[in-house]
């Protein structure tokens, strides 16, 4: 064997990846339960994704009060609020909890290239009612709706 043959066979490799047929389009059902219990697992982490700024927000402002009452008994507090006027919740850091529920909502969202049509129709369904369920099993019918609703919309 030569150098010359195994430049043509390299060669060849190249040609008969390229010759290859495209890859077919997945099935309409192609994955549908998976998609289905993926939305039910989705779902709840949805929800959490739509709380987590308020949670955020509270948080930031219970660290802000405890630094507040340690400048105080140091006797390095701040003698007005005037320069906490312009301190908001949100000059701290990013909500690392939303970033964390996007990378899971995002790994367990079907992707279009391997699943069909009807299995991401199922995902969107079979997510948007277990967040209604959930919601209407946390605040009752009215308040669930109203929940779900805002976190929709």
């Amino acid at each position: 064997m030569s150098a010359f043959d195994l430049a043509t066979t390299e060669a060849d490799a190249r040609l008969r990846t390229l010759l290859q047929q495209p890859e077919t389009e997945p099935g309409a059902f192609t994955n549908f339960w998976g998609s289905a219990m993926n939305a039910l697992q989705a779902a709840p982490l949805e929800a959490a994704r739509a709380v987590s700024p308020v949670l955020d927000a509270y948080r930031k402002a219970g660290q802000e009060n405890v630094q507040q009452a340690a400048r105080m008994f140091e006797g390095t507090a701040e003698a007005s609020f005037d320069a906490l006027e312009n301190r908001t919740v949100y000059d701290d850091s990013e909500n690392v909890v939303r970033t964390n529920l996007t990378s899971s909502i995002t790994r367990l969202t079907p992707d279009p290239r391997v699943t069909g049509m009807a299995s991401q129709l199922v995902f969107g369904l079979v997510k948007s009612a277990g967040k209604a369920v959930g919601y209407s099993m946390v605040g009752g019918p009215i308040v669930g709706a109203g929940l779900y609703g805002l976190d929709e919309g």
